[in-house]
């Protein structure tokens, strides 16, 4: 974060931020002065209505883990049109991304690689509501009400068959 233009960006992290951590972040304000007034530690957002407002206020999610599941936080963002760049690590990357079409896979660890990403997508002429709905209608595909048919046919031929075997 450091060494990017945030230009007219404001950056919210979200979740919790270990008390460890608070020097790292006070070491940051003291090196970007400037970026007080651009970035916030929101902490830990409990309420899902709150959390969804950030969603819907966003336009990119940033997801440098070491490790992740399916991503559940990424797809969430992801149905309110938000643009993910996200680390390799993440099990669930290529899929949540159609292959890199609406996200940037970065190597883990990998800091340049996550900086020139996040550059890029925060130039003006990078996102756009095109891509928005795009990415919202790419979201979809993994909602509930598309999910659910598919598996409670899938659990209703497993039951079938292994009823049949007996």
């Amino acid at each position: 974060m450091a060494k990017i233009d945030l230009k007219n960006w404001q950056i919210k992290f979200i979740g919790e931020v270990e008390e460890t951590f608070q020097p790292k972040i006070d070491a940051f304000f003291a090196q970007r002065p400037d970026c007080k007034n651009k970035v916030h530690f929101m902490g830990e957002i409990v309420d899902r209505r709150q959390l969804f407002e950030y969603y819907a206020q966003s336009k990119i999610i940033c997801m440098p883990s070491k490790r992740e599941s399916f991503g559940f936080a990424i797809l969430e963002a992801m149905s309110m049109g938000n643009y993910l760049v996200g680390s390799d690590a993440i099990s669930s990357i290529n899929q949540l991304t159609d292959n890199g079409r609406f996200g940037h896979i970065v190597p883990s660890d990998n800091v340049k690689a996550m900086k020139k990403a996040l550059q890029e997508v925060m130039e003006d002429d990078f996102y756009n509501k095109e891509m928005a709905r795009d990415i919202i209608e790419y979201a979809g595909q993994y909602s509930w009400q598309n999910i659910l048919p598919d598996l409670d046919a899938a659990i209703k031929q497993k039951v079938k068959t292994q009823a049949g075997s007996k």
